[in-house]
């Protein structure tokens, strides 16, 4: 998307170029005082538009000479074309807010710049409204039209955080079984790591997350189907058995078997078996059991090797 602050930043630039003029007209204001009869506020008059008639013969003789009026007239209209330019384009952006509607929030960004005409001179007219141009700028912006597409990205990185978020948990297996919680898993580049040869296991366990993710009629079923077809296949891979049940019976550890036997039991009666209606809770929980028998087998396999 396009970048508001692209066509903020010369508008910034000229009202800088403003306070320059002003800076400049107050400093000779100061030179000119002690020229003109005392009690006479000289920078009331010049940035006061509204006083010229009001002014003293003396101070206005030399107002006049010294080209402090025109100047003062120049800058007040170069403040007004910059002023108008720089509504029109605020009314073409907003602040991209969190909480940021369709509707955008442009009407509050002229409303900022407009309070800044309530002031009397000229000069704090333009120091207000610059200023107020320049914390602007510093937000984050978006064109009005592009708001649409601002929501929806960020919905989508927030569904993408959140699914991160709860992958992180189901790949942490330092409460599911002892010995487990030796192998850290943060990622899927991990994942694969640790399935790095037994690839398709590690694309079947990756196809349950996905599942999981997903909200389909049928997805907490499939995401278990995924894990029970990825244990029995390791199992297969490890022993060298071509039936799963043969191979279960060659992992002699009693305790590590039955772990292995209780989270296919699982997977079978809700990922298989007619019947069954797995909550996300249960896919949840037969990711986690069927990543900690896997991982088991991997190491297994690799301290028999």
């Amino acid at each position: 998307m396009r970048d508001p602050k692209d066509e903020l930043r010369p508008l910034v630039v000229r009202g800088k170029e403003l306070q320059h003029e002003v800076a400049q007209i107050t400093a000779e204001i100061r030179v000119a005082n002690p020229k003109v009869s005392a009690g006479i506020g000289l920078a009331d008059i010049v940035f006061d538009l509204r006083g010229y008639k009001r002014i003293a013969t003396a101070a206005g003789r030399y107002l006049a000479w010294s080209g402090l009026f025109n100047r003062s007239r120049i800058l007040s209209t170069s403040f007004e074309q910059w002023y108008n330019e720089t509504i029109s384009k605020l009314g073409t952006i907003s602040v991209a807010r969190k909480n940021i509607t369709w509707r955008g929030n442009s009407a509050a960004l002229v409303t900022r710049l407009a309070k800044a005409r309530t002031y009397k001179r000229l000069d704090t007219q333009i120091g207000k409204a610059v200023g107020v141009l320049g914390a602007v700028a510093e937000d984050e912006l978006v064109f009005n039209e592009d708001i649409h597409d601002l929501i929806n990205r960020r919905r989508q990185e927030f569904q993408q955080a959140r699914k991160r978020a709860e992958e992180e948990r189901l790949l942490d297996l330092s409460d599911v079984a002892p010995g487990i919680d030796v192998v850290k898993l943060f990622n899927r580049e991990q994942l694969r790591g640790q399935f790095s040869n037994h690839i398709e296991v590690g694309r079947m366990i990756e196809g349950a997350l996905d599942a999981y993710a997903w909200h389909g009629v049928d997805a907490n079923r499939q995401a278990l189907s995924s894990c029970r077809s990825a244990l029995e296949l390791l199992v297969k891979e490890v022993t060298g058995e071509s039936e799963w049940r043969l191979g279960l019976v060659k992992i002699a550890e009693r305790t590590r078997r039955k772990l292995v036997s209780d989270t296919y039991g699982f997977l079978s009666g809700y990922g298989s078996h007619p019947g069954g209606a797995p909550t996300k809770r249960d896919v949840a929980y037969g990711i986690r059991m069927s990543l900690a028998s896997c991982l088991w087998l991997v190491g297994r396999d690799s301290s028999e090797s």
